[in-house]
């Protein structure tokens, strides 16, 4: 489909990101002409090649079931890694792109899902906690030290998603400017701060 989508991508400098042919399709018919399709298989320096690196922004629209979350993890991390700005489009679980659109129509998947992104490091953070019980210290300290890892590894983040760590990491937002000097208290009367690369 990148011959079709090639002049949109040109124009507009994103890319949306496909897992299946057929979502892709319908994803254009839906008015999404910047989409092209990995196939099912994992993103590589090959796919980097064809759609060069002149794009401000990459969305990835996988399947919202375990497969899909964990391939936008995976492809997520390999696309920041090689200097894209990567957002990603939320599904509702079980459903993929073409399902979406025949169950919501056109105009909900364009304004819901195709614009109602998050940040690559939102999804990852919310991704980590997968299966882990907050309110159990094990899993708390387990759900940190996999979030510093995340964040270590990110490019500078803006101020107002340096806000949106907070929230996800279940600190009070109002100590941003802590952060921002690179430590942040811990709630719950721990005593402790969490160390943060701005």
């Amino acid at each position: 489909n990148f011959h079709r989508a090639r002049q949109e991508i040109k124009q507009t400098g994103t890319v949306v990101l496909f897992e299946g042919y057929m979502d892709c399709i319908a994803a254009h018919a839906a008015g999404v002409s910047n989409g092209i399709a990995t196939m099912g298989t994992s993103f590589t320096q090959e796919h980097l090649s064809v759609i060069g690196k002149n794009i401000k922004e990459i969305k990835l629209c996988f399947d919202g079931d375990a497969a899909g979350l964990k391939a936008t993890s995976i492809t997520g991390r390999f696309l920041v890694e090689n200097g894209y700005q990567v957002s990603v489009c939320r599904l509702p679980s079980g459903l993929d792109p073409d399902e979406y659109i025949r169950k919501y129509g056109k105009e909900e998947f364009q304004n819901q899902i195709i614009f109602g992104t998050k940040t690559y490091i939102s999804f990852q953070l919310e991704y980590v906690k997968k299966d882990k019980n907050l309110d159990r210290a094990e899993d708390f300290g387990q759900y940190l030290k996999e979030a510093l890892e995340i964040i270590e590894k990110m490019p500078k983040p803006k101020f107002d998603e340096t806000v949106e760590l907070h929230v996800k990491l279940g600190v009070d937002s109002k100590h941003a400017d802590q952060q921002v000097r690179g430590t942040v208290v811990l709630p719950n009367g721990t005593g402790k701060t969490l160390k943060v690369l701005v």
